[in-house]
């Protein structure tokens, strides 16, 4: 019997499949037509038995594929991680709660078809960091489009919780914060790339077949010597501007199911039966 691969996919929304709200749509994709679901359905077809683990979470940054990978190799144990790379001007906000059974980080999954395992985080405690969140949280900015949100994460995530309380005025203050004076600093870009670079190397320590890409060819540019900054392709660059505007279906550069089908068939698949 040939040996079963267990896949896991780390990264923002382009792998959850969220749309961007702030087109009025928020039309999210069918499980199926993800590219984690879809790359699990590519490796069948070519003989390939896989557990395929889903860990995309729309908004999040670099810290938390960290925590997420830290689960997924207690939970499932891996043996190769698809890491979908997204911007640097994302981070996370942790608060404490006043339960001490709220205080460690919780995750759930849900399993598809015996094989397939859609990954959740449940505790209230963190909050993802986005531009747009911020610009909506900022009074020196006109944007409004995640006012909403906030309200909403506020009132079910945070309000009577936290110990001490955090009022809706600190907590929406504290994201404006952020991103008016700290989400483009170049010490946000060290630890944009730093916790990229520790997280290849501690799962190729174990020995983990490792797949990191960039959905956009930007990136920030950032000059030290502790580190060289390293080339891992991106979708934008290997599809180019015209293909890759192509697929898009909002603002927020989310893929189309066929665009999706495009990234598995011309890269994803291909790269990962070259490592089987």
């Amino acid at each position: 019997m040939p040996k079963q691969y267990k896949i896991a996919c780390l990264g923002c929304s382009w792998t959850e499949g969220i749309n961007d709200p702030s087109d009025g749509k928020k039309n999210n994709l069918a499980e199926e037509n993800t590219y984690p679901f879809k790359l699990q359905k590519f490796l069948s077809t070519h003989g390939r038995n896989t557990q395929m683990i889903q860990a995309g979470r729309a908004g999040s940054g670099v810290e938390y594929c960290h925590l997420v990978a830290d689960y997924l190799l207690n939970e499932f144990n891996p043996d190769i991680f698809v890491i979908q790379l997204t911007t640097h001007d994302r981070s996370i906000l942790a608060l404490d709660p006043k339960y001490q059974d709220e205080k460690r980080i919780r995750w759930s999954y849900d399993t598809i078809n015996n094989t397939y395992h859609k990954v959740w985080q449940l505790s209230d405690n963190l909050i993802n960091l986005s531009p747009g969140l911020g610009a909506s949280a900022s009074s020196h900015n006109e944007s409004n489009q995640y006012t909403d949100l906030l309200v909403k994460m506020y009132n079910e995530k945070i309000k009577d919780k936290m110990a001490p309380e955090v009022s809706f005025s600190d907590y929406k203050n504290y994201i404006a914060l952020w991103w008016e004076q700290s989400c483009n600093t170049d010490f946000q870009k060290y630890f944009y790339y730093s916790h990229i670079y520790s997280l290849v190397d501690h799962l190729q320590e174990q020995e983990k077949i490792v797949i990191p890409f960039y959905w956009l060819k930007w990136k920030p540019e950032f000059k030290t010597k502790l580190f060289q900054n390293r080339q891992y392709p991106s979708i934008q660059g290997m599809m180019g501007n015209k293909v890759f505007d192509s697929y898009l279906i909002d603002k927020g550069y989310h893929f189309s199911p066929e665009g999706n089908a495009k990234l598995v068939e011309d890269f994803l698949g291909p790269t990962i039966l070259e490592t089987m």
